[in-house]
């Protein structure tokens, strides 16, 4: 019945999806006030400033993708598109 969660393609547009949502809800954190958690996102914000950190997180998350794809193990990008909708959702319950 959900055999098409084991297809990788399916998997990596729902990694794609969360990554998109935790870009917009990020920006939408950063505008009232709230601050990057993730170290890394936050270093590439600092050293290309502007909406170059977008592309840094988002070939990032692509290098991730293809990794795990290539290793043949769809159930972590599963876990990582979980993972990263996860962060989009907490960034949705920044206050200011």
């Amino acid at each position: 019945m959900l055999d098409f969660l084991s297809l990788p393609v399916v998997a990596l547009i729902a990694l794609g999806i969360a990554c998109l949502a935790d870009i917009i809800t990020t920006e939408r954190a950063l505008r009232r006030g709230g601050r990057e958690a993730n170290p890394v996102v936050a270093w590439f914000m600092r050293k290309l400033g502007g909406r170059g950190w977008i592309i840094a997180k988002a070939l990032l998350t692509a290098a991730a993708g293809y990794l795990l794809f290539t290793a043949g193990l769809v159930l972590w990008i599963w876990a990582l598109a979980a993972l990263t909708l996860a962060v989009a959702y907490w960034n949705t319950t920044v206050q200011r």
